[in-house]
This record gives structure tokens, sequence and C-alpha cells, in this order.
């Protein structure tokens, strides 16, 4: 156990530690099969994690049974079980479409708080509406594997020939 293991061991719940631990398991079998291509990678994983999740639900089940209602982490094993949680939680183990982490998600809007200081010229609700509705065509461009330069630079390029009527047809 490296130093920060056995630190974080000793400052959360043992229980929570424990499931942490198995659940980076995962992450080593997602480590060993990149690069493989999605229907293999989805196999592999399905067989080396299945065990893993198994036995991960028996383990939390049979700690649930030993904890009071109210310490955090039983509410927290009480929400994984209850609502289908835990068909949702295990499914990147048999959708090989989906990424274990939420990363993508967290690093999406760096880009906005970076650039607070250069969107201060909003100054007012329509401008924070323009600004808004700029953010949006631009990630929806790059998450479309589009480069947002482009798409605008093609754009502005047809709307001085058409009627504000055929503006949308600009984007096509």
């Amino acid at each position: 156990m490296s130093a920060l293991s056995w630190a974080l061991a000793h400052h959360i719940s043992p229980v929570a530690f424990e499931v942490v631990m198995r659940i980076d398991a995962s992450f080593d079998i997602k480590r060993d099969i990149n690069g493989l291509d999605l229907k293999a990678g989805l196999k592999r994983r399905s067989r080396l994690s299945a065990p893993l999740r198994a036995n991960l639900e028996a383990w939390l089940s049979f700690q649930r049974a030993l904890i009071s209602n109210h310490p955090p982490v039983a509410k927290a094993i009480n929400n994984l079980f209850e609502k289908d949680h835990w068909p949702a939680f295990t499914k990147v183990l048999t959708d090989g479409r989906l990424c274990q982490t939420n990363n993508a998600a967290e690093r999406s809007p760096r880009g906005t708080a970076l650039s607070r200081k250069g969107w201060r010229f909003a100054m007012s609700d329509l401008g924070g509406n323009r600004t808004a509705f700029m953010y949006c065509l631009i990630v929806t461009a790059t998450m479309n594997d589009t480069d947002p330069q482009a798409f605008f630079a093609h754009v502005l390029a047809r709307m001085p020939a058409v009627t504000v009527s055929r503006v949308p047809e600009c984007v096509t």
C-alpha cells in the first residue's frame, strides 16, 4: 500500500476506501484493452470485469448489512442499489462506447472558465445570450469533429449573399 493509499485509508471510511480500490481494478482492465478494436475490447472487458462486478455487488451487500443506516457510506450503498442504479453503474462493463470516467465532461467547461475575462464584452442579458449561443456553436462543431474556425468562415462567407430568412441555409 502506497503512502497516499495509507493516508487515505485512515481518513475515510474503510468501506469507501475498499470500494475505490475494487473499482480501480476495472481501470487496470481498461488500460490493458486500450488499443483493441471496440468489439474485441468489449469482449475482453466483459469477461475480465464480470467477476469484479459480481464480487463488488456481493461485498457491498454484505458490508451494508453490517453498517447502521446513518453513516454516509450506508446511504451511498443504499442509493447504489435502489432505482436501478446498479445496472447504470455497471453499464460501462457491457457497453464499449462508454467511458469509465467523466473527465471529458469535467474538462469541457475549462475553456469557458479560462475565457471569462475575454467575454466581459457581453455586458447585458442579450450579449450574454449571444455569447452562450456562440459557445454552443463552437462546442457543437468541436464535438462533431469540425474545426469551429473553418465552420464559421464557411458560414460567414455565405451570409452576405442571402436574405435573413435564408440564413439557416448557410450552415448546410
